[in-house]
């Protein structure tokens, strides 16, 4: 295994960690009814996706970029095989839906900062984050099948 390969296989790892982690945290904050729980939660998931998630994704996005351009295969030079188109396109569609959780992930934090009243999960614009980072889960049958095409081949 290549040193590249080795930081792309160890990004991916952190990102998969990061990710099972936030659902766990977003689960418990679905259930939480302690005001300063919930706020505490939703600025461990910031920290989480700020310092750890979003640079993994960005990381396996650009490891898996240069192990493309190091088989020879960015510009044209070889044809892909199938299974890579898909492996690639699942991984960018699975990376996207990640990086659009991380950006609902701080808009919502800064939601439950500004808001007054006392539980965040009373704030309306703080539940429709919630419900947007949810419906970032979409992506994760495509990460889920980047991740089987890469371990098959």
């Amino acid at each position: 295994m290549s040193a590249l390969e080795g930081v792309h296989l160890g990004a991916i790892a952190i990102w998969f960690l990061s990710a099972g982690f936030d659902v766990g945290l977003e689960i418990v904050l679905r259930w939480t009814r302690s005001a300063d729980l919930q706020r505490s939660l939703i600025e461990l998931h910031r920290k989480i996706d700020v310092w750890i998630e979003g640079p993994a994704v960005i990381v396996t996005v650009v490891s898996g970029a240069a192990l493309l351009r190091a088989a020879g295969l960015v510009g044209g030079e070889l044809p892909w095989p199938g299974w890579l188109e898909w492996k690639v396109a699942s991984g960018l569609i699975a990376a996207t839906a990640n990086l659009a959780c991380v950006a609902f992930v701080l808009a919502r934090a800064r939601a439950a900062r500004a808001a007054p009243e006392p539980t965040p999960r009373q704030i309306v614009a703080v539940r429709r984050w919630s419900a947007a980072i949810w419906l970032t889960g979409l992506g994760v049958p495509f990460a889920l099948g980047a991740l089987a095409l890469g371990v098959w081949h």
